[in-house]
């Protein structure tokens, strides 16, 4: 006699479990039937879906499975159960959210915007950092690959920033929030330096102006897992040198650069001034000969004339 083995529950489950063309079909007729019941029959949002599992099981799944046509949309109750878990999860969400205070959702959205803000800094910030690894930079390849690439890739490393609206004159400001474990190497590293080169790129746009300040962020106190040791606080390594010595060297060359834009400045507008006497007067040249040519040959026509006149009648005499 052969003993027939029964099947495994994962091999039941899949089975009971319908195509993936079926999915959508089956998730949108459940809901449906589910909005068809009456107001007092649905599930509570503002319960968790635990505390009304056994009303689910017991209810619901029941009065969908006798409206519902097992042979157009083959389903089981623990598929049924799953989808009802799932849309009650959603609709839960946006129900809280609907029934926050105005505060609290003020709040969030700051919180929204402060996060997106972040994240933006951190994409432009890593693009620049990516490039000048690209070129070679001298004060980027000091730095080690690996580190580089935790700043590029985590918000945490980059300081958050907030808006907030000026009581004096109403103008919305960009406070930026410093994070107390990190180091003055990573400060001047990111804001000063890299910063800074964003801002001279000639295709940039123009960047809003930020306030810093002793303002701390005071829901990050501790460093990233695994942030190298000079990315935190009291760090006083070679890197730190090489930072401070490059953004001297900066300071020094944008001091040059001034002092000659300065000294260009001065001898073009003199030279301007030259060449501007020097048109006026070729001007006034050219319109005086202008002028005097023709008073010449008109001179000089009744003189031609004559003595076309006295050449004709020499032979008449």
């Amino acid at each position: 006699m052969v003993t027939k083995i029964p099947e495994k529950p994962s091999a039941i489950k899949q089975r009971e479990k319908p195509q993936s063309n079926q999915v959508q079909t089956i998730q949108k007729e459940v809901i449906w039937k589910y909005d068809a019941l009456p107001e007092g029959r649905r599930i509570d949002l503002g319960q968790t879906f635990t505390n009304q599992r056994n009303r689910v099981i017991n209810d619901i799944i029941s009065s969908i499975m006798e409206n519902i046509n097992n042979n157009i949309f083959p389903i089981s109750n623990e598929i049924l159960y799953d989808i009802i878990h799932s849309f009650h999860r959603h609709r839960r969400e946006e129900h809280l959210k609907k029934n926050r205070s105005s505060s609290r959702k003020k709040l969030q959205e700051k919180r929204k915007h402060s996060n997106s803000r972040r994240h933006d800094k951190r994409l432009k910030r890593g693009r620049l950092i990516k490039h000048l690894q690209m070129v070679k930079n001298s004060l980027v390849k000091k730095f080690k690959d690996e580190d580089l690439q935790l700043i590029i890739d985590n918000n945490a490393y980059h300081s958050p920033e907030e808006s907030e609206t000026d009581c004096e004159n109403g103008r919305s400001n960009i406070i930026v929030k410093d994070l107390k474990w990190r180091s003055d190497t990573l400060r001047l590293f990111l804001r000063e330096y890299i910063d800074r080169l964003r801002t001279e790129q000639p295709n940039n746009r123009k960047l809003r102006e930020r306030v810093t300040g002793n303002c701390f962020c005071n829901n990050e106190p501790a460093a990233p897992l695994l942030a190298p040791h000079w990315t935190r606080s009291r760090y006083k390594g070679k890197l730190k040198i090489a930072v401070t010595q490059q953004l001297d060297q900066r300071q020094d060359q944008q001091y040059d650069l001034m002092k000659f834009a300065e000294s260009e400045k001065s001898f073009n507008d003199g030279y301007d001034a030259d060449v501007g006497e020097g048109e006026e007067e070729m001007e006034e040249t050219v319109l005086l000969t202008s002028t005097d040519q023709p008073s010449n040959q008109s001179s000089n026509q009744p003189s031609n004339q004559s003595s076309d006149q006295s050449s004709n009648q020499q032979p008449s005499d």
